[in-house]
């Protein structure tokens, strides 16, 4: 007999042929723990990882929150809304600094320059809007995408890149007003997009069920990941570019090695779509978030469930980390943005 070491499982008890808890997801035990330490005692020991405490619940938006950003300085939390606007929060206090107005449609996406000067948002309005955010004021606004934009991000101080529901990818130049190159692949909605500056790496998922990888600059794809079974809803690359989750409407998370496209693990445990997955910086942790109203935390070293944080009153759909992983942000259904941060 198996253990699962989840304290908040409803029936540890497992098959010994299972390596996966059947009812929460969690990396199963030996009836005898790990390290001769019991399963009762496992969760008190010195080796259990650092948990994650709910600290401030930010409440503002009429409606949905479907996309949370952190500056890169950690001053500010960006926000984007089904009620059509942009918020910028002061991070430590959570005060509005700015309410960002003029997309006519909803708010997908949200990100914020490496030098935090600037937050891009990309709406169904089929636009991407540029914003000081310092002054809270409309820099520029791109045109070129025929659908819905559902993802951007940043991928230096002057180059952005989006996918959307045209079913292409594109680089736009910070001031060139049009797009800089279209990359066309996908036979569905692009949902998500990623970027790995060192290995000029840059990674998109789709309702095809499909992730696809670019080099750039040239844009050339690379390798075409498949495995999930339905729409893949969200990516993200490890800080050192070695490693790409996935998220999907399969409920399921999957880790792959970005040089040869293998999959690594398959991590089961969220009983509704995954809609947001993300890396905690100088660590081997991933966050996934899911319409089932929770957020849980992965060991990417083993495939192990470390974490199940609730909070949220609906599904959460955005996640976000501080560039030193010891604040985690989410926004969600219930119109709240939630902040969390690590203690020992």
């Amino acid at each position: 007999m198996k253990y699962c070491s989840n304290p908040d499982c409803p029936n540890p008890a497992n098959p010994d042929e299972n390596r996966f808890c059947q009812n929460c997801g969690t990396r199963l035990l030996a009836e005898e723990g790990i390290d001769g330490l019991g399963v009762n005692q496992l969760s008190q020991s010195s080796n259990s990882p650092p948990s994650w405490q709910c600290v401030k619940t930010i409440m503002g938006h009429k409606s949905w929150v479907r996309s949370v950003a952190i500056a890169p300085d950690a001053q500010f939390i960006a926000s984007g809304s089904g009620d059509k606007t942009v918020k910028l929060w002061h991070l430590e206090s959570g005060k509005l600094l700015h309410t960002l107005s003029g997309h006519i449609a909803w708010l997908r996406a949200v990100a914020i320059s490496p030098d935090s000067r600037i937050v891009a948002s990309a709406s169904n309005d089929k636009t991407i809007k540029l914003w000081d955010a310092a002054k809270g004021e409309l820099i520029e606004t791109l045109t070129g995408h025929s659908d819905w934009i559902r993802a951007v991000q940043f991928i230096s101080g002057k180059v952005l890149v989006s996918g959307g529901h045209d079913q292409t990818i594109r680089l736009w130049r910070i001031g060139g007003q049009a797009d800089v190159r279209s990359l066309a692949g996908h036979e569905h909605w692009v949902t998500s997009v990623a970027y790995h500056g060192e290995r000029q790496v840059l990674a998109s998922g789709s309702q095809d069920t499909t992730v696809k990888l670019w080099s750039l600059p040239k844009g050339n794809l690379v390798a075409t990941l498949t495995g999930h079974a339905e729409s893949v809803e969200a990516i993200a690359l490890s800080p050192d570019g070695q490693l790409l989750a996935s998220g999907s409407q399969d409920q399921t998370v999957k880790l792959w090695q970005v040089s040869n496209g293998k999959l690594i693990y398959t991590l089961s445990g969220h009983t509704d779509g995954v809609d947001a997955v993300a890396f905690q910086p100088q660590s081997n942790v991933l966050a996934s978030s899911s319409k089932d109203k929770t957020i849980r935390l992965w060991d990417t070293k083993s495939g192990e469930l470390l974490h199940t944080l609730s909070g949220h009153k609906g599904w959460v759909f955005s996640l976000a980390f501080s560039a030193e992983g010891q604040t985690l942000v989410s926004g969600g259904w219930d119109q709240a943005v939630k902040i969390w941060q690590l203690s020992s």
